[in-house]
């Protein structure tokens, strides 16, 4: 398992009943049942990513409050976070956890 899936199976565990919305470089990547829940309800496509070996779904990152909104307006309730930096010590992988996540949530009206 890569760290990219390490990091995104760590915060779906902390974020389970929520849509993670995964910041990987310029780009916002949706997985696995979350991406199929996703593009069932929207325009994003579904594609294979490799290091995940699962089903994903994106957009570019200056897109986010449209995607944002659009999601939410949905009925999702989002988990939203950046890839956390890994730090290598003796050949080590050490994730530096910064605890960035914001967390948008379905308003009833």
């Amino acid at each position: 398992m890569t760290g990219l899936s390490k990091q995104y199976f760590l915060i779906k565990q902390k974020f389970p009943n929520y849509i993670v919305l995964f910041q990987v470089g310029d780009f916002y990547e949706i997985y696995n049942d979350d991406a199929r829940k996703v593009a069932e309800k929207t325009q994003l496509r579904l594609t294979r990513n490799s290091n995940l070996n699962s089903m994903m779904a994106g957009f570019p990152a200056r897109a986010l409050d449209t995607w944002q909104t659009t999601l939410v307006q949905q009925g999702f309730q989002l988990a939203i976070c950046a890839q956390i930096p890994e730090k290598y010590v003796n050949n080590a992988i050490f994730f530096i956890d910064l605890n960035f996540y914001k967390i948008v949530l379905t308003l009833l009206l």
